[in-house]
């Protein structure tokens, strides 16, 4: 880190003493206001080559630790022009994008409104007025701050909002910049010329924060923040040979980190983990060349199961046509929709199905489960159950 002009440097503290949150919005609208529709801001994560390593590199962090499902509802905090809002809604999630610019806001809609897949993201769009956080309580499953958390002068207020929304066992995901954020160049040239907060992220003073508040975990993302190219010796040798690495470097300016609030989220087949079942099935054949079948499904996993009616998760069974040979012919033979209710753990379904008749004799059914637009059941203890399609005689 360069050395600092002590005559020429910005106290990030006296910005926040000293500038309303009104001056703060309309800075922030200001900066928004000449964008068109086509502007380059509106391709992130992907408008600069050099920046989108390091953003992807942080989302594919904030994904894989926030325990996020299809139908989960996140708020997108500090979302800008709602790019990872917009990301998030086609994983399937109900995102409501927050940002103190509503023509920030704006430009975004107007741009995923033109996404093909449009249709099938559900974004909500709230400007935020610097301190009070209008969402209702205990309705939130996740809330992502993807570098916006340290442009933040109500620090100790937003935690106490966040808290409140979150549901029992919800989790706030944090990818923020280091301890020494405020003296960097960069920031030091924004807070100059444009006045933008650009505070320290402090982990002890958070977490102290949060902790009061209620929070009863904080988490930090260990991970490798600078990969590095190597010869293949040197990486034959990192696969034989203990290394000691320095990692102090790495973290140097980067924190990527995780709130907990008190709880435990109920495991359901949206999560696509936790689905084990067994199956059983008895077959009648019919004179046309159709089966009945009466097949018994327990539900031995952790996760609850949700009906098949629910569009993300919802189960149903599934089957696969096979030769003699269990070579798939058809991987998606039939599908029936008829698990009614939520089947909890434990617990066990029985229905009646018909199936169709096969294009020939002497093949086999392998019958499965699916919770919809998730996840199969094949993981550990998941036995597909074979029935024989045997016409009448």
């Amino acid at each position: 880190m360069s050395e600092q002009d002590p005559t020429d440097f910005v106290d990030v503290n006296a910005i926040i003493q000293k500038t309303s949150l009104a001056e703060h919005i309309a800075r922030a609208d200001h900066y928004f206001s000449w964008m068109g529709d086509d502007a380059s801001i509106l391709k992130k994560p992907f408008n600069n080559v050099a920046e989108a390593a390091e953003t992807l590199q942080g989302v594919s962090l904030l994904l894989r630790f926030s325990d996020l499902f299809p139908g989960a509802k996140v708020v997108d905090f500090g979302a800008g022009t709602a790019w990872l809002s917009r990301d998030l809604a086609l994983l399937g999630c109900e995102v409501t994008a927050v940002d103190i610019s509503a023509a920030a806001l704006e430009l975004g809609k107007r741009a995923n409104e033109k996404h093909p897949f449009a249709k099938e993201m559900s974004i909500s769009y709230q400007s935020f007025d610097g301190a009070n956080l209008d969402l209702p309580s205990n309705h939130f499953d996740n809330i992502i701050c993807f570098s916006s958390f340290h442009h933040v002068a109500a620090e100790q207020a937003l935690l106490q909002h966040f808290h409140r929304i979150l549901r029992p066992g919800g989790i706030v995901s944090f990818y923020e910049p280091g301890p020494h954020h405020s003296r960097q160049p960069q920031s030091q040239q924004e807070m100059r010329h444009y006045g933008v907060i650009e505070r320290d992220i402090d982990i002890d003073r958070i977490w102290q924060t949060a902790s009061e508040i209620g929070f009863v975990d904080l988490r930090l993302a260990k991970y490798m923040p600078d990969p590095a190219l190597v010869s293949m010796s040197d990486f034959a040798r990192l696969l034989t040979e203990p290394v000691s690495l320095d990692l102090a470097p790495s973290y140097f300016n980067i924190r990527p980190f995780f709130l907990y609030k008190a709880g435990q989220r109920k495991l359901d087949s949206r999560f696509g983990r936790g689905l084990t079942a067994s199956i059983t099935a008895q077959t009648v054949a019919l004179a046309d060349g159709r089966f009945r079948a009466t097949i018994t499904l327990g539900n031995i996993g952790e996760a609850s199961w949700l009906p098949s009616t629910t569009p993300k998760g919802g189960v149903c069974i599934s089957s696969r046509l096979l030769d003699d040979q269990d070579h798939v012919l058809d991987a998606h033979f039939a599908s029936w929709w008829v698990i009614d209710r939520h089947i909890e753990p434990g617990e066990s379904f029985t229905v009646e199905v018909e199936i169709p008749a096969p294009p020939r004799p002497g093949l086999r059914l392998a019958l499965g489960l699916v919770a919809d637009r998730v996840a199969h059941f094949d993981g550990p203890g998941n036995i597909p159950c074979i029935i024989a399609l045997d016409a009448l005689a």
